[in-house]
């Protein structure tokens, strides 16, 4: 008997060694997103697309993996598109559940299923190129560095689907956040009292994009009362010179990601962020006021928050 419990102690140390082992790192999730920049390469061979992308204006601030994992979701989400457009089925981006902290393991697990579907996609349309080799490992990444290589990604995207995103599709993500928000009310027991705001017929891509900001500076002032984690959003205030609904798409990716550690911290690990609805002939004007109607949710949790102080 004795025997039999040494025996246990020492596959239950080994196992945990094997746990401890599997750590990942932002360098390992940069060489990652390396190898599936170079399969978008190989899609625009095949598609003969010469055009080089505009280059993206660089983000500075501190980010985070979950800012990695989000922006992995909008090149998901564009594959998605590019699926559709060489006829084949439309495919749901992944959700995950609300966590507290996003290591590098989740967002190097979203850059590996991103690869996993660019190489589907290349059996699809009978494309026998393959990577000469991994590209090389590299040191001293940040998740902000990971962040920047996939919008440029997101950009290449572009071009193959041939389009950039339209103000239906910001509509649709805005929707998903206002899902979020509204899931924040339930779980905090606010009697919701607020209604959307007046459209504006004449709203342009930049006032979404002003909007967003404002969701995300409700959203810091909730995770600094609720003790979690944020970020410094005016590094986004004078990132673009021209806001187009690409812009607009992916700040609501990072307003995503930032409301995921509020619902962790109220304990809605099972409450996923809804999958993208898409819906025709929404403008800026629509979104605007899903958003507007946001700010509005948000302000009303962060009210009660401080009378209960």
């Amino acid at each position: 008997m004795r025997y039999l419990h040494l025996r246990f102690f020492i596959m239950l140390v080994l196992l945990c060694n094997v746990v401890t082992a599997a750590e990942i790192t932002t360098n390992d999730v940069h060489a990652e997103i390396q190898r599936a920049y170079e399969e978008i390469k190989i899609l625009k061979r095949h598609f003969q697309i010469t055009q080089e992308i505009v280059p993206q204006p660089k983000i500075t601030i501190l980010l985070t993996p979950r800012h990695t994992w989000q922006t992995a979701y909008e090149v998901m989400r564009k594959l998605s598109l590019l699926r559709e457009k060489v006829g084949l089925a439309v495919l749901s981006a992944p959700a995950r559940q609300p966590l507290l902290k996003v290591t590098s393991n989740y967002s190097y697990g979203q850059v590996i299923r991103l690869i996993t579907e660019l190489d589907i996609l290349k059996r699809y349309l009978n494309i026998s190129e393959k990577l000469e080799s991994h590209p090389p490992q590299t040191t001293g990444k940040t998740p902000t560095d990971n962040v920047n290589l996939l919008r440029a990604m997101s950009a290449e995207m572009d071009l193959l689907i041939g389009t950039k995103l339209t103000p239906s599709h910001v509509f649709s993500e805005a929707l998903r956040l206002l899902d979020d928000i509204n899931t924040l009310v339930d779980a905090v027991g606010i009697y919701d009292t607020t209604i959307p705001p007046a459209q504006m017929p004449q709203a342009r891509p930049q006032d979404v994009y002003a909007e967003t900001l404002e969701i995300l500076q409700e959203i810091n002032r909730l995770q600094m009362m609720l003790g979690t984690n944020s970020i410094d959003i005016s590094g986004f205030k004078e990132l673009y010179t021209t806001i187009t609904p690409s812009e607009a798409y992916n700040l609501l990716g990072f307003a995503v990601a930032e409301i995921q550690p509020l619902k962790a911290s109220l304990g809605l690990r099972h409450a996923l962020t809804p999958a993208a609805r898409y819906y025709e002939n929404m403008t800026p004007s629509n979104t605007l006021q899903l958003l507007g109607w946001g700010v509005r949710k948000l302000r009303l949790i962060r009210n009660l928050h401080r009378s209960e102080q």
